[in-house]
């Protein structure tokens, strides 16, 4: 994901992650992008769950739509 892309994503977004199992899925940015341990992170809700449920996604697996 492109330096623009990582800081034009917000809380609210909608996003497509991709899973380690190859699945693209919907879901919603809780976040904006942040560091994690060892690359950049957007925490998202998958699609029918609310922020509770939200989960860390690398960048590299995030689109915005």
């Amino acid at each position: 994901m492109n330096t623009a892309m990582m800081n034009s994503i917000r809380p609210g977004d909608h996003l497509r992650v991709h899973d380690a199992l190859g699945r693209t899925l919907d879901a919603t940015a809780t976040s904006g992008v942040e560091e994690g341990h060892s690359f950049k992170i957007v925490w998202a809700a998958l699609e029918g769950r609310d922020g509770a449920h939200a989960v860390p996604w690398p960048v590299d697996d995030v689109e915005k739509v």
